[in-house]
């Protein structure tokens, strides 16, 4: 996601997802807290024409001060003509809401996983330990190069 000042498109989820691996915790922190705002505001519109539709097929209003700033109607501003555009926008704001919480999951499970791997300072740790170990014990280690030949003394060495 581009943050305000750069460019937006709709991207689809496997592409939200992959960006978001790319992201600093940071970013990742900015994206929910942007994805959750835009959420509140469509819930707040759902809640405004929900009750237009209502008002509109003629059911109880039971969220009025949803509506303006004073709790009443506009009855010059909205007609029967309105409420297919209203259904329709009901149904268009479902959509998006489903998508920002396909995100918000999105960025749970990319959080999740950042919290269970392990650095890979404890992996060189973890290496340096066992090597140390096995030379204690008058084992020879012989590492593994990047292009899987054997190096004694290989600096992108897997010792075993």
């Amino acid at each position: 996601m581009a943050h305000s000042s750069g460019i937006r498109r709709p991207i689809q989820i496997q592409e939200f997802v992959i960006a978001i691996r790319e992201s600093s915790e940071h970013e990742l922190q900015e994206i929910r807290k942007e994805i959750n705002n835009a959420v509140k505001h469509l819930q707040r519109s759902n809640r405004r024409l929900e009750a237009y539709v209502a008002k509109l097929k003629g059911e109880e209003v039971l969220n009025r001060q949803e509506l303006d700033a004073e709790g009443n109607f506009s009855d010059d501003d909205i007609d029967e003509k309105d409420l297919q555009v209203f259904q329709d926008s009901l149904a268009e704001n479902g959509k998006v809401l489903d998508n920002y919480n396909e995100r918000l999951q999105a960025l749970d499970l990319e959080e999740q996983h950042r919290a269970s791997t392990v650095s890979s300072g404890d992996i060189q740790s973890a290496s340096t330990k066992l090597k140390r170990s096995l030379q204690s014990q008058g084992r020879r280690t012989v590492g593994v190069d990047s292009d899987n030949t054997a190096d004694a003394t290989g600096s992108n060495s897997i010792n075993l």
